[in-house]
């Protein structure tokens, strides 16, 4: 069973390998997986610092790897953009429906990457989206009215918990809120460089608490 692992690099991570092939084999791989999923599940930003989460996010992060990460995670707007004509707004959303508000619920993680394809940030600029995560004060860019959207991405365990995030700018202070609650958080989309890769930023237009969502794997 391999767990996926992505440290940074491109290597897999460690696995579990077994040649029993009956009642015991799969119970160990059942303990195994059941232990991952509980371990995934206990696993928020809640339990890192705000400074560890503005710091440690993204560090990584550059406009290749930017680029070939939102290509895996949406085969389908890739296709699309392949296609005669290019990528359009009614092609994106054939895959990414509007709520009933018109904003397009996209993730943290999508968002963060959107900028690695020059084609949909052109097309998506502008537009009303509403994503969810742990909101905080921007501490890499200062300012009354800067907040940061975060979440976390787990491929399969704890240890490949990752921070995402998003600079999030409203127009006059920021409207009063709960450092690290969670938040649905509405805007129109613009975009940034910040360490050196492209990103959107959400020119927002409102804050609304809500509830920790269920734990999941990765999610654009």
């Amino acid at each position: 069973m391999d767990c996926g692992h992505d440290h940074g690099g491109d290597s897999a991570g460690p696995h579990i390998h077994t040649h029993e092939g009956g009642v015991a084999g799969r119970a160990l791989t059942l303990l195994v997986l059941s232990g991952t999923v509980a371990a995934a599940a206990m696993f928020t930003p809640d339990q890192f610092s705000r400074h560890y989460l503005q710091n440690k996010g993204n560090a990584s992060a550059s406009d290749a790897n930017s680029a070939e990460r939102f290509k895996q995670a949406n085969p389908e707007i890739a296709k699309a953009s392949a296609q005669s004509g290019g990528l359009t707004l009614e092609k994106i959303k054939e895959y990414i429906k509007p709520d009933k508000n018109g904003n397009f619920p996209i993730s943290v993680v999508n968002l963060h990457y959107m900028g690695g394809d020059p084609e949909y940030a052109a097309v998506m600029e502008g537009q009303p989206v509403e994503t969810t995560g742990q909101v905080v004060k921007d501490e890499l860019n200062p300012g009354p009215g800067n907040l940061r959207v975060f979440t976390m991405q787990v491929t399969c365990c704890a240890a490949d918990a990752r921070p995402y995030s998003i600079p999030v700018l409203f127009d006059g202070p920021a409207p009063d809120y709960v450092e690290m609650g969670w938040y649905n958080v509405t805007g129109k989309i613009a975009f940034t460089r910040e360490r050196g890769m492209k990103i959107a930023v959400l020119k927002a237009s409102g804050l609304q608490a809500t509830i920790r969502p269920a734990p999941q794997g990765p999610s654009y």
